[in-house]
């Protein structure tokens, strides 16, 4: 599967309502991922699930108001989430 390799997924400004819990499934090598200026209101728990190697994930200037407290389980390796511009206190 040639999308096993991707390093990086940029999905920003397009419009995006919703993701399907396995979207990332395949992308296991996936470092940095890109969700910002959409219009996601909700994240599944499971989206980020296999994403073992992801450092970097942006999902700012969303609509997000809640977020799961195990989201981030699997990202072990994460270093940096933006989530400002959101609709999270």
């Amino acid at each position: 599967n040639s999308l096993h390799n991707i390093k990086c997924l940029k999905l920003s400004k397009n419009y995006l309502y919703s993701l399907e819990s396995v979207t990332f499934r395949s992308l296991s090598n996936l470092e940095e991922l890109w969700l910002d200026g959409n219009s996601l209101n909700f994240i599944d728990l499971l989206l980020f699930k296999g994403l073992y190697n992801l450092k970097y994930l942006n999902l700012s200037f969303n609509q997000l108001s809640i977020l799961d407290q195990f989201i981030f389980k699997d990202l072990a390796h994460l270093e940096q989430a933006e989530l400002n511009n959101n609709k999270l206190s």
